[in-house]
C-alpha cells in the first residue's frame, strides 16, 4: 500500500527534466535605445543559448520601410551578426531566432542613428 502512496511523487521526480531555455537576447550592438553614428554599422546580437542562424531572421525597420537583413552566424553559436549602412533617424531591428532547442523567440531593438561627426583637419 505504501508503494502506491509514493507513486505520484516518484512519477513527478522521474518525469522531471531540465527546462529548455528559449533564446533570449542578452546583449546587442547597438544597445536598446542606444545611439550610433551614421554610416557602416556592425550589428551584433548575443543570446543566452545557441541559435540556428540559417533559420533565424532580422528585419530593419526605418521610416515606414522594412528591410530583411542578411545575417551571419557570429564567432560563437549564440551570436548573429549583420553589416548595415544606416542614415540618421530612428530604427528598430526586429529579430526572430530559432534556438537549437526548437523554440522560436522574437524581440525588438530600437536605436537612433545620429548624423556622422565630421572632424576638421585643423
Amino acid at each position: 500500500m505504501r508503494l502506491f502512496a509514493c507513486l505520484p511523487v516518484c512519477l513527478a521526480v522521474l518525469g522531471a527534466s531540465p527546462a529548455s531555455a528559449h533564446a533570449i537576447l542578452i546583449d546587442s550592438t547597438p544597445a536598446p535605445l542606444g545611439h550610433v553614428p551614421a554610416g557602416r554599422l556592425a550589428l551584433v546580437l548575443r543570446y543566452n543559448s545557441r541559435v540556428d542562424a540559417g533559420r533565424s531572421k532580422l528585419v530593419l525597420q526605418h521610416a515606414g520601410d522594412e528591410i530583411r537583413v542578411a545575417q551571419t552566424a557570429g564567432d560563437t553559436p549564440d551570436v548573429l551578426r549583420a553589416a548595415l549602412e544606416v542614415t540618421p533617424g530612428d530604427y528598430v531591428v526586429a529579430w526572430q531566432v530559432l534556438a537549437t532547442d526548437g523554440h522560436i523567440t522574437r524581440g525588438r531593438v530600437p536605436f537612433t542613428v545620429d548624423p556622422a561627426v565630421v572632424t576638421s583637419g585643423d
